[in-house]
């Protein structure tokens, strides 16, 4: 989600964007050069957001003003929006905050675009270059075997400054070094082509063995069945649903679609290996086609949330954990168009991923535990993201945290 970082001189020059994945925010009017005035208002508006909205455990945004101090002579040197955001970026990241950047006009151009001559990975700016989070099927960097979790330390000899770095010409070669998750540095030469930007949600039906299905000889039901009535055939098919995301790209019709043609199946496979995140929303809907609606998933924990627990309890809201358990506004699942998916369902993470390290007490994947064919409960999920709230003119963010 995108939330403008609005100038009067300066209409929707900046966002405030958080999520691994950038989302679109309509189109912003670029400038060549941002005067002083014009950085103050915008850094100005960051640190509200940032001291009165944000929550991280154990991060104290309170000290955000002394931080930023230590750029100040970056960010006076930066003339360009582009350059602005980077030095506003790499703060961010060295302040401890992974899931929020600040884009210049010309990246809302970016988001706009079905294609770009890359790699094929998304990436988000770290401590020391660009974290890779999702790498596209047959795109050079599978092919490379580049792998979430991997850091772009160089790209042609240079430290990357931005995403866009990995960018260039068709059939241009990066040189590129990279850290993977073990710690190995390796030097890899990759070369760009075209990529379609956005990876859509595939269903893939397999059976017992674990070959592919004919999906329109799949299901086992006969044609008048009720979907997600119990199967007539003794045929066991099962479905492999891959998502991609969280953010943007997510298409409720298209995963309701899936869902759909999932029903009479005897079991569900749901890879999230390579998925980012995104928006909670987008979650709670992705839930809700496994879950009974009302259950509670969650609680939105935000700073306004921390202050209120430290005004009532007047304990340390550093634990999230803590501070979820005290709150009574928790999040629901949102009503489904269809009936909750009624068989057993596996989902696959990353492993060293956030997700797989803490999955034995916050798994987003294991949100999900049948404890009979017709009876899904809910477990435990976890996210952390900015929800945005509409205003007349802009939009406010708020930082979320799922906790069961």
């Amino acid at each position: 989600m995108a939330v403008p970082l609005a100038h009067p001189r300066f209409p929707r020059v900046f966002a405030l964007v958080a999520g691994v994945i950038v989302s679109l925010c309509g189109a912003a009017r670029a400038q060549d050069d941002l005067n002083a005035a014009a950085k103050r208002e915008v850094l100005d508006e960051l640190q509200t957001t940032l001291v009165h909205q944000a929550y991280v455990g154990g991060v104290r945004f309170s000290q955000w003003a002394d931080h930023e101090a230590k750029y100040f002579d970056r960010l006076d040197q930066a003339r360009s929006p582009e350059a602005f955001a980077g030095v506003v970026n790499r703060a961010l990241a060295e302040f401890g905050i992974s899931h929020a950047a600040l884009l210049p006009p010309s990246a809302f151009k970016q988001m706009e675009r079905t294609e770009v001559v890359g790699i094929g990975v998304s990436v988000r700016l770290a401590n020391d270059g660009l974290r890779v989070l999702r790498v596209m099927p047959d795109s050079p960097a599978a092919t490379a075997q580049i792998a979430p979790g991997d850091i772009i330390i160089e790209i042609d000899g240079k430290r990357p400054k931005e995403p866009e770095d990995l960018e260039g010409e068709p059939d241009s070669v990066a040189k590129l070094r990279l850290r993977k998750l073990n710690g190995e540095r390796i030097e890899i030469e990759v070369a760009r082509k075209r990529i379609q930007t956005r990876t859509p949600a595939t269903l893939t039906i397999l059976d017992a063995a674990g070959a592919t299905v004919d999906p329109d000889a799949a299901l086992p039901n006969s044609p008048d069945a009720t979907p997600g009535d119990p199967p007539h055939s003794p045929i066991r098919n099962y479905g492999l649903l891959r998502l991609p995301t969280f953010g943007q790209e997510y298409d409720e019709d298209e995963i309701k679609g899936l869902f759909t043609r999932c029903m009479d199946l005897s079991g569900l496979i749901i890879d999230l290996r390579g998925n980012g995140g995104g928006a909670v929303n987008y979650m709670q809907h992705f839930l809700s086609f496994m879950i009974i609606e009302e259950t509670p998933i969650g609680v939105a924990v935000s700073g306004q949330m921390a202050a209120r627990y430290v005004e009532a309890t007047g304990e340390d809201p550093s634990d999230v954990i803590k501070v979820a358990a005290w709150s009574t506004d928790k999040l629901k699942v949102t009503r489904s168009p269809i009936r909750p998916f009624p068989r057993p369902i596996v989902v696959l993470l990353n492993g060293g991923s956030a997700a797989h390290r803490s999955s034995r007490r916050r798994p987003c994947a294991s949100c999900v535990a049948p404890r009979s064919a017709d009876a899904p409960v809910p477990g435990r999920c976890w996210s952390r993201s900015f929800s945005p709230s509409p205003t007349t003119s802009r939009f406010r963010c708020r930082s979320v945290t799922m906790c069961p």
